[in-house]
């Protein structure tokens, strides 16, 4: 009996570590390179595959907190969960407010929100935020944004 009362305690012990660990992990702050600033999206690549810079008098914000990504999308505020493994990252499901805007900025908030579904990977490439889909494309670029609530210009 002592000696199944010994392996039960070494198994509770190690179910225990393990508990700890995913907690941790899970709470985990992601890395400061993204924690570090707002950021405003600058371009995009659309469904035809072009890239397009952001329409005139539109912001795109997001900020990363601890697990969870939120900003707006050009028309409506949006949340998602988020998880990065080194230069992985999985973001989603997008929820957003559901405000009606003009058609064109609709249409690139859309695109927006599935490009920011679809990001496989991230970087920060001469100070900006780069996010590309799990075929490697650049799929979103942001600038950090500065304290007047501009995008920096790299």
């Amino acid at each position: 009996m002592p000696k199944r009362l010994g392996w039960l305690l070494i198994a509770l012990t190690l179910i225990a570590a393990i508990a700890a660990g995913i907690l941790l992990l899970s709470n985990s702050p992601g890395p400061p390179e993204l924690r570090a600033n707002s950021w405003k999206l600058i371009r995009y690549i659309d469904p035809s595959g072009r890239e397009r810079p952001v329409m005139p008098r539109s912001t795109v914000t997001m900020a990363f907190g601890r697990g969870d990504v939120s900003g707006t999308g050009g028309c409506n505020e949006f949340d998602a969960r988020y998880s990065v493994e080194a230069s992985s990252i999985e973001i989603g499901p997008v929820s957003a407010t559901e405000e009606q805007c003009f058609g064109a900025v609709m249409r690139e908030e859309a695109t927006f929100f599935g490009n920011l579904e679809e990001a496989a990977a991230w970087e920060i490439a001469e100070g900006q935020l780069v996010l590309l889909n799990a075929e490697g494309d650049r799929t979103l670029v942001f600038s950090p944004v500065s304290e007047d609530g501009s995008a920096e210009e790299q």
